[in-house]
C-alpha cells in the first residue's frame, strides 16, 4: 500500500512469480486508489494482470475472505498443503459462503468459535 502512496505513476505494477502476491493484492484492492497490475511468470511464460478487473467479479466477502485463506494455507512448498496449490483452494472458498465467512474472520478475533474450526475442519478434509 505504501508502494501506491509513493508511486508518481498512473498505475501500480507488483511483480511476484508467486500466487501469494496475486492473493494479497485481490485482498487489498480496495485500499489501493490507483490501477493495480499483477506482473508474473513461470518458466519463460509472463503474464500481466489487471487486479482491479479481477476484482470486480468477486464478491466484497470473498475478497475480504482471500486475506484469511492465505494466511491459513500459507506456503506452497514448506507447509503440510505442499503441492495442493491455491487454485483449489481458492475454487472452494468461492463456492462455499459459510467458509468465506470464517476466513473473513480471521485475524478480527482473539479466538476462533467452534463453529469456524468445524467448518475449517472440513475445509482441510476436502483439500
Amino acid at each position: 500500500m505504501n508502494a501506491s502512496q509513493q508511486a508518481t505513476t498512473e498505475r501500480v505494477i507488483v511483480r511476484s512469480p508467486d500466487s501469494g502476491g496475486l492473493l494479497l493484492l485481490l485482498s487489498f484492492s480496495d485500499a489501493i486508489s490507483k490501477p493495480l497490475i499483477f506482473d508474473t511468470s513461470s518458466g519463460n511464460n509472463r503474464r500481466q494482470l489487471n487486479i482491479n478487473d479481477l476484482a470486480a467479479t468477486m464478491s466484497k466477502q470473498l475478497r475480504d475472505a482471500i486475506i484469511g485463506l492465505h494466511a491459513f494455507t500459507a506456503c506452497d512448498s514448506t507447509s503440510c498443503f505442499a503441492g495442493k496449490g491455491k487454485l483449489k483452494a481458492l475454487k472452494m472458498l468461492q463456492g462455499d459462503p459459510d467458509l468465506q465467512d470464517t476466513f473473513s474472520s480471521f485475524g478480527t478475533l482473539e479466538t476462533t468459535p467452534g463453529q469456524d474450526m468445524q467448518v475449517v475442519e472440513t475445509f482441510v478434509c476436502q483439500l
